[in-house]
């Protein structure tokens, strides 16, 4: 049985690079579904779904605090610029629960999308940035 963690430690990584500095992350993803209600239902039945066979691997959003020279963070910048020509990129997604070994492993295939940089006074300077999953991903959750 899974238990809750109070604290979680994430990795993203581009390719075997670690990202560095990230604040936060979230991975989303969904599956559409086929209303299959018949007209003939009783008024008062729930309405019937199935789960439709594709789905959308959807999207990896995580904040950073962003470094103009580091390394990975300039490869995330081009990535973004050369989304067109170069192509999908791998990307994996880890989550530990309080320090432990990984309880989840996400890797996927995906496009930047997105790369916002904000300023603030008496801030640091942060990105936003979006990854648009594509294809077939892997998901790996571990269990206790």
């Amino acid at each position: 049985m899974a238990t809750a963690s109070s604290t979680a430690a994430c990795t993203l990584k581009i390719g075997s690079d670690t990202i560095g500095l990230v604040q936060n992350m979230s991975i989303s993803m969904s599956r559409d579904t086929i209303d299959i209600t018949a007209v003939d239902a009783a008024k008062d039945a729930g309405k019937a779904f199935l789960a439709a066979g594709q789905y959308d691997p959807g999207e990896i959003s995580f904040d950073l605090i962003y470094d103009g020279e580091d390394t990975q963070h300039k490869l995330l910048l081009d990535k973004w610029e050369d989304a067109a020509t170069d192509g999908v990129q791998a990307f994996s997604f880890v989550v530990a629960s309080n320090g432990n070994a990984a309880t989840a492993t996400f890797t996927a295939n995906g496009y930047v999308t997105s790369f916002e940089v904000t300023a603030a006074i008496d801030d640091a300077v942060k990105a936003s940035v979006t990854i648009k999953l594509t294809g077939t991903h892997s998901a790996n959750p571990t269990t206790d």
